[in-house]
């Protein structure tokens, strides 16, 4: 018998449908039934199509795709909340398996469910140990803040480096100082 696999499905990998995307591409705030398709691709090669029936009149997408050679089509229905800030609504698709309303239906083993709905997937930061996700949310994302701050500001003024880009290299200075002394205390970089 052949052993089971132990990496997890991660989310990042999985093919998904964004209601942000659909939102933007087909106008869903009009009143109609509208049909479409979408379509990914891994490495130049097509991943995966999918024919959608989008109805903002009674709320749902119907989904119709294959999975190997099984034919799927089943719908996802469409609820909206007024916003927090009192202008609009918020559309959410309404998780056939769970029930929960979410933006993003990933698409995992055939079907596109809420995340919930799946066992053993997980995001890609969810597979770090402590020490680097650690290292990945204090020191990295400043670092690339910083990085593009320098990329947009003006480096010189009559000759003269200008103070906001002196002041953003000593900023990248210190979280290389920080990179450095979290990574001696953890053992990760040699000293």
């Amino acid at each position: 018998m052949a052993k089971r696999r132990t990496w997890p499905t991660l989310f990042e990998e999985c093919n998904r449908i964004e209601l942000s995307y659909l939102w933007k591409r087909y106008a869903m705030w009009i009143p109609r039934r509208i049909a479409a398709s979408m379509s990914w691709s891994c490495r130049g090669r097509p991943a995966g199509n999918i024919d959608l029936i989008i109805d903002t009149r009674e709320m749902y997408i119907e989904l119709d795709y294959r999975f190997g050679d099984e034919p799927r089509h089943y719908r996802v229905q469409l609820a909206s909340v007024t916003s927090n800030l009192g202008k609009g609504r918020i559309w959410y698709f309404l998780c056939p398996q769970t029930g929960k309303r979410c933006r993003i239906l990933y698409g995992v083993e055939g079907w596109f469910f809420h995340r919930s709905a799946f066992r053993g997937c997980c995001y890609d930061r969810q597979t770090l140990s402590k020490q680097y996700r650690l290292l990945d949310y204090v020191i990295f994302p400043r670092q690339i803040e910083i990085n593009e701050q320098l990329r947009k500001c003006r480096k010189t003024y009559r000759g003269k480096p200008t103070r906001q880009y002196e002041r953003l290299l000593r900023r990248l200075r210190k979280c290389d100082d920080m990179q450095r002394a979290i990574g001696n205390s953890l053992g990760l970089l040699g000293k």
